[in-house]
């Protein structure tokens, strides 16, 4: 017999933690169009996944979505040295 999974786990939580601030972050600086092109579909996608699919496809698409931010971070020091 298997146990339902929690609806709140922690991958899920996280993975809308990750979702909810990258948003916030995008709403109060304006970033480049390659990088709203890298970034937007792979909210839209952790967004649907938060709301319909398991802990264990949160997870993964939690790292996917981690690895996106490094590549994003990436093209804004390119855009901006300082950073």
């Amino acid at each position: 017999m298997s146990q339902l999974e929690l609806y709140e786990s922690v991958p899920r939580c996280e993975l809308r933690r990750l979702v909810n601030k990258c948003l916030t972050g995008m709403e109060k600086v304006s970033l480049r169009e390659t990088c709203n092109k890298m970034l937007l579909p792979l909210l839209r996608r952790s967004a649907d996944t938060v709301d319909h699919d398991s802990a264990m496809k949160c997870l993964k698409v939690s790292e996917i979505f981690s690895a996106r931010l490094d590549q994003v971070m990436e093209e804004i020091s390119k855009m901006d040295p300082a950073i």
